[in-house]
């Protein structure tokens, strides 16, 4: 094969092994500084979700202990291997905050809730809500495209401080802020293996015609 039909292959392969390199959509939490209530204030955090759930435009899921929750689809090891949310959760300081991954053990074993409904904007934001319970730490979370607030946290490291208790009666408010996709993991449109096939046939061509060229 000639050296540089060599290398345009060589790139056309590289460019949609590129494109399919990765697996899940990364959000991120840009907190608002100063938004916090008198204790506590959100500094951050993530929600990772597969490729497939991002491409549907949404999702809702309820991982509760219990009925009321979506059913129990795994094993132990692997709780909720078609899980849509690979990984949420928010930071927050002092108590360094919470997350929950359906689809490790700890999630199970640590009696973990996910409650969220989720609607991925074309804009790079999010709608909808995110309630993460855990035996230790908790927060809610819910808003519109750049306006989220975080709030209800409670954790056990408040226990004797004095400020807020992190329930209804006396709720932590952890601030405001925005969740934004990293652009970089944005999945390619699903034509990118036509991309690749199309591609290769049309080099085949070029390669059969430099060909017949020597030949004759």
């Amino acid at each position: 094969m000639h050296k540089g039909i060599g290398a345009a292959a060589a790139a056309l392969v590289g460019l949609c092994v590129t494109q399919g390199a990765h697996a899940s959509v990364v959000y991120n939490f840009e907190a608002d500084a100063g938004t916090g209530g008198s204790y506590v204030q959100a500094t951050g955090g993530q929600i990772v979700v597969t490729d497939a759930a991002y491409r549907s435009g949404s999702l809702t899921r309820n991982y509760t202990p219990g009925p009321e929750g979506d059913p129990f689809t795994g094993t132990i090891e692997d709780p909720y291997p078609d899980s849509p949310i690979i990984r949420a959760g928010v930071s927050i300081s002092p108590n360094g905050g919470t997350s929950a991954s359906p689809q490790s053990t700890y999630f199970v074993l640590a009696q973990k809730t996910l409650r969220t409904t989720l609607r991925f904007r074309e804009d790079g934001y999010l709608d909808g809500s995110l309630y993460i319970f855990g035996i230790e730490h908790n927060f809610r979370a819910y808003g519109q495209g750049p306006y989220w607030r975080v709030t209800d946290v409670n954790s056990d490291y408040f226990t004797g401080t004095g400020h807020c208790t992190g329930n209804y009666v006396d709720p932590c408010f952890a601030g405001t802020g925005r969740w934004v996709v990293d652009e970089d993991t944005i999945p390619v449109p699903a034509p990118a293996a036509g991309l690749l096939g199309f591609g290769l046939i049309g080099l085949a061509g070029l390669v059969r015609r430099r060909r017949a060229l020597a030949s004759g």
